[in-house]
């Protein structure tokens, strides 16, 4: 329970307010242009028939670039920092949201988030966390010594989610390496609220952006459903990408395979077992990405000695 009244109409009014924020709680998003992927594949999820990968439009030249991941080290020389594995193999990565602590009340705009990571070690371009608030794309982070900074949040509720993640942006899939809080700026309200054990989606990748891609043109899917399993008679994810759309039924990350250079639109969201969809101001996510080809240098072949023309004799 987030508060409570003194006065019982008042209760009753917030009571009225938390229904509705449940019930009635469309994404805030403005969709770009739209664009269609051609051969969708997926890795161990299963999805709904899938037959052709999403066209794409012209790409927005004012799309921020994701970082593109640290390159793989030899096996024999590779840095912790940079391994997507925990340090002792034997325990959990698990990670911590320091401050804000729940349910506190910030008393100015701007908001300092704290975390700490049991087991793992981060690096600049390898090992991150990413950090959502509300519904917004992840922001990585890779230093713990400093906080991260939000400035000019508007009144009322807010709720911050962080995943631990690997070098290439998949999170670690184990319980402990996700953590979320609720918090407030200056007053309390039902914004941004996640009901107790109501069921809710966080969706990693892709982010919006530029995202760069290699031959195959694979698109990863990264997400977590928490307090609910999926199953093919239970809770799904559905998912929209241009003309493509299906239903995945196993937590686990799926791609898209075949995606060519342009503007793709996702809209995914957290289906019931009636394939209603789920109460919850987090459960319908929205994301638009460009799709970028990255152009592989070669290395370059050796030259040929020139051969010796001298004919003289002595």
């Amino acid at each position: 329970m987030l508060f409570r009244s003194k006065s019982s109409s008042f209760f009753f009014v917030h009571a009225i307010a938390l229904v509705a924020a449940l019930v009635c709680s469309p994404v805030c998003y403005s969709a770009p242009n739209t664009a269609t992927p051609t051969n969708v594949t997926t890795s161990t999820a299963s999805t709904s028939a899938v037959t052709t990968a999403p066209t794409p439009t012209t790409p927005d030249s004012t799309a921020a670039s994701v970082p593109a991941p640290a390159p793989t080290p030899a096996a024999e020389t590779i840095n912790s920092g940079y391994s997507g594995t925990a340090n002792d193999p034997s325990k959990p990565v698990a990670v911590h949201i320091l401050s804000p602590k729940p349910d506190e009340i910030i008393t100015t705009s701007t908001v300092d988030v704290f975390f700490s990571v049991d087991n793992y070690t981060l690096a600049d371009g390898g090992n991150r966390l990413h950090v959502i608030l509300n519904n917004n794309d992840p922001v990585p982070v890779y230093d713990l010594r400093r906080p991260l900074t939000f400035k000019e949040l508007p009144e009322g509720g807010h709720t911050v989610r962080v995943l631990v993640v690997q070098p290439d942006g998949h999170s670690l899939p184990n319980p402990e390496a996700f953590a979320i809080v609720h918090f407030f700026v200056r007053k309390k309200n039902f914004q941004n609220y996640i009901a107790p054990n109501s069921p809710f989606l966080t969706v990693n990748l892709p982010v919006s952006g530029i995202v760069d891609i290699e031959d195959g043109g694979k698109v990863w899917f990264d997400f977590h459903v928490h307090r609910a399993q999926l199953s093919p008679k239970g809770y799904k994810v559905h998912y929209k990408i241009n003309n493509i759309e299906g239903n995945i039924t196993e937590d686990k990350p799926v791609y898209w395979e075949g995606m060519k250079p342009g503007r793709y639109e996702l809209a995914a969201e957290l289906l019931d077992s009636n394939n209603i969809p789920a109460q919850g101001i987090f459960n319908q996510v929205k994301r638009s990405f460009d799709v970028r080809a990255v152009v592989k240098a070669l290395p370059a072949e050796p030259e040929t000695p020139a051969a010796n023309h001298n004919t003289s004799h002595p």
